[in-house]
């Protein structure tokens, strides 16, 4: 593993200086926008599904990533 550089590790400091509602809230808004950019893919990828087919997709592309 490489070490961190000056900015990540200014970065990281920042990061620890939020508060913990302000670090759930930044996850949680960068875990939205990527489900959004999955979405987005998926339903150019698969224009003739439903909704509720392109969500059943992004839940089975987020499980496999998580394994």
């Amino acid at each position: 593993m490489r070490p961190l550089s000056k900015a990540e590790l200014e970065q990281l400091q920042r990061w620890f200086r939020l508060s913990t509602a302000k670090r759930l809230r930044a996850m949680l808004e960068a875990r939205a926008l990527a489900m959004g950019i999955i979405r987005g893919r998926l339903r150019r990828q698969h224009p003739e599904l439903s909704q509720r087919e392109i969500n059943m997709l992004v839940l089975e592309e987020i499980s496999r990533r998580e394994r």
